[in-house]
């Protein structure tokens, strides 16, 4: 997987929730909690650890995972108890989920940024 692909990967996750609470489908709350299941995460644990694992940000990048990882499964939780209201409000600005994948999102750049240092 490539940079782009890895936040591509992260910025599907924010669709598929707003789907889930249009559709008002129940997700996978075990799968969405467990940060070594999605994409990102398999590219995390696996190639990008052999790569990129000494780096200081990879340290970062997998910390900010688990902790996105934590607060989608709050949300994915609220979808399955039936709360699409609450559920959407947690996707609004300033939200936990939404704090925690932009940060997600900084640090997959920061890793970029630093393998790509000479």
């Amino acid at each position: 997987m490539k940079f782009h692909e890895a936040l591509h990967a992260h910025v599907k996750w924010t669709l598929q929730f707003k789907d889930a609470i249009e559709r008002e489908e129940a997700l996978d709350i075990a799968a969405i909690s467990a940060a070594d299941r999605c994409e990102l995460g398999m590219w995390l644990h696996g190639e990008a650890r052999a790569k990129y694992g000494t780096l200081g940000a990879y340290a970062d990048c997998i910390a900010k995972h688990n902790h996105l990882h934590r607060v989608a499964g709050e949300l994915a939780e609220r979808i399955n108890a039936g709360d699409y209201a609450q559920a959407a409000t947690m996707l609004h600005d300033g939200s936990p989920y939404t704090e925690a994948s932009i940060e997600m999102g900084v640090a997959i750049s920061k890793l970029r940024d630093e393998a790509s240092k000479p």
